[in-house]
């Protein structure tokens, strides 16, 4: 297993996540619908949502030091998903 080259609080990626378009919403929506009508109940974690994303982008992360000049995004896989909303 590799290190975690960073860590993002669960409440700031879905802030980032359902923050900047639409199409998240509608997508997880309907994701939720599917579920649903195949078996009368839908279940997702934000652990789920943030493992099944595309990337991470550094400036959500907790030790981003604002410089965009050095701007990078993550693997999921790369970084530590700290949970704060339990």
């Amino acid at each position: 297993m590799s290190k975690k080259v960073n860590s993002v609080k669960a409440s700031r990626f879905l802030d980032w996540y359902f923050g900047d378009s639409d199409n998240e919403i509608r997508e997880f929506g309907n994701s939720m619908l599917e579920q649903l009508m195949t078996f009368g109940k839908a279940e997702i974690s934000v652990e789920q949502l943030f493992d099944g994303s595309w990337y991470i982008p550094q400036d959500i992360c907790e030790d981003w030091d604002g410089n965009y000049d050095n701007h990078q995004e993550y693997s999921p896989s790369d970084i530590e998903f700290i949970n704060d909303l339990k």
